[in-house]
């Protein structure tokens, strides 16, 4: 086996410069001018999609030969990289994504994933700990990481037992469940691209950095002041909204307080969550134009030529990021929650069109209040972001209020809904989809 076979190896900086050059210019120009040697070891991991690389805090390693995944104390291991990541076990490694995307999710319950961002290939990950290695609040171990989109989504429904027994019989999956649920697609999608009759050759690779690495990053030495300024300065970039959303929270409550709005506690939270949403600091969900996230391409061939889907395109969701500067469409579901904050219902029972008229109602008054200038958020993103974004909210029925749109509208204004990696003919969009079925759209005015 060659080394680029391996799925865990040694590498040294020149031996892996122009691929992270390819995805992070800035910090390989940065590294460049030190030009570390021997005595600053780089670690080369590779995963499967779907490998459950941090689970619950705990970072597991592909054994280097069968890419096994093991804790990082494994005798599996080799002994000099199990040294080099001292610094963190059994914690995640600092590191950059070479290519692809991993998935940070948060786990409030067991067999439970709450999206909570992707990050994508020159992404360098894991620093706020490391950076400031005192005590933190960063709870580790509510944390999972998983190699690609972790909840994906396949728009049109999946489960019809006589299909599903075929793509049983033909990838030798004879255990693998009939999906009852959104949260189960990624359990059989990850479990169909990992066997051999896939031929998947969608892969993970992660560059960790050793211990040496990492004290240069936080420490004083004035060779690596540039570089350690870079770093620190990004975390901190990137922690704003985290570090003033005492008074995002804070305006918030005053503007039901002004508008004496007094809703359901779970529509708040949808409607802080949206907030976030057109913040770009939490991810909704998008459907997939690339791989990136996942092996879309082949998982779109399967469900067409193996499941046999008929009338409709293969859509599939993924989690993604809002952004005013590439102007794509994110979108929430009703019917798969993923707040950050999860009240109980005031009502057990579901009215998803209730909710949207009750959710588009209160996002309205707050917006208003917002725009009033009575907060004094004049001088802050927030002001500058409600006037460029809009809120669509759609349900599969039409509302006799006609306060919320249908869903088979979706795609009339979001052609990345029809597009998919392989060809597809005379078929529809799945707009009553269980996803789409009840969600809102954040848009670019």
């Amino acid at each position: 086996m060659n080394q680029e076979e391996l799925y865990l190896q040694t590498v040294y900086w020149k031996d892996i410069r122009d691929k992270v050059f390819a995805t992070n210019p800035d910090f390989a120009r940065l590294v460049d001018e030190l030009d570390p040697g021997k005595d600053y070891p780089l670690y080369l991991a590779k995963y499967r999609y779907g490998d459950v690389i941090v689970d619950r805090g705990v970072c597991r390693l592909p054994t280097p030969e069968t890419g096994k995944l093991v804790l990082e104390a494994d005798n599996e291991i080799p002994l000099d990289i199990q040294k080099g990541l001292e610094y963190c076990a059994p914690k995640f490694p600092a590191g950059i994504v070479l290519d692809n995307s991993i998935q940070i999710c948060l786990t409030p319950k067991i067999a439970s994933y709450m999206p909570w961002f992707r990050y994508k290939k020159g992404t360098i990950f894991a620093l706020w700990k490391y950076l400031h290695p005192k005590m933190t609040y960063h709870p580790a171990k509510i944390f999972t990481i998983t190699a690609g989109a972790n909840p994906i989504l396949m728009t049109p429904p999946i489960c019809d037992a006589n299909f599903h027994k075929y793509l049983r019989l033909k990838y030798g999956l004879s255990n693998l469940p009939l999906p009852k649920t959104l949260a189960d697609h990624w359990l059989i999608f990850k479990a169909i691209v990992n066997t051999k009759a896939a031929k998947c050759d969608w892969s993970l690779p992660l560059l960790y950095f050793s211990n040496n690495w990492v004290k240069k990053f936080s420490g004083d030495d004035p060779v690596w002041l540039k570089i350690s300024h870079y770093l620190f300065k990004r975390v901190y970039i990137h922690s704003d909204f985290w570090r003033n959303k005492k008074y995002i929270d804070y305006a918030f409550s005053c503007a039901q307080a002004n508008r004496n709005l007094r809703p359901n506690p779970y529509i708040v939270d949808t409607a802080k969550h949206l907030f976030m949403l057109s913040l770009g600091e939490a991810d909704g969900f998008v459907p997939a134009i690339d791989n990136d996230a996942a092996p879309i391409d082949l998982l779109q061939k399967i469900y067409l030529e193996d499941y046999g889907l008929r009338r409709y395109i293969p859509t599939i969701f993924v989690s993604d990021s809002f952004s005013l500067q590439n102007e794509r469409p994110v979108y929430y579901s009703l019917t798969h929650p993923t707040t950050l904050e999860f009240s109980p219902k005031a009502r057990k029972f579901e009215n998803h069109i209730y909710d949207l008229r009750e959710l588009k109602h209160v996002m309205g008054r707050i917006i208003d209040e917002i725009k009033s200038g009575r907060l004094g958020f004049e001088d802050t993103p927030i002001i500058d972001t409600i006037g460029k974004v809009k809120f669509d909210y759609f349900h599969i029925r039409k509302d006799i209020f006609y306060e919320i749109r249908m869903t088979k509208e979706m795609a009339n204004e979001d052609p990345n809904l029809t597009k998919t990696l392989v060809p597809t003919k005379n078929k529809l969009f799945a707009y009553t989809g269980e996803f789409v079925r009840s969600c809102v759209r954040v848009s670019v005015v």
